[in-house]
């Protein structure tokens, strides 16, 4: 299970996952992809996305051997 906080996300975006994050990618709503993190193996993990125009984005979240989380989160 994986809680991200807050949404909607005005700069930091923190990430808390029962399992060790192996990698953060943030994706428009084009299907491009617009941020990737390499996560550190920990159960948390914190994206600035200060840098992103306000819109809704994609957060991906990838753990070792587990299937890719998906959740709408929105920049405002």
């Amino acid at each position: 299970k994986i809680k991200f906080y807050p949404n909607p996300v005005s700069n930091l975006l923190s990430i808390v996952s029962e399992k060790p994050i192996g990698k953060v990618s943030i994706v428009n709503t084009l299907g491009i992809v617009v941020l990737t993190k390499e996560g550190s193996s920990s159960n948390q993990e914190t994206v600035s996305m200060g840098g992103l125009t306000p819109g809704v984005y994609i957060l991906i979240i990838s753990s070792e051997n587990s299937v890719p989380e998906k959740a709408l989160i929105i920049k405002k």
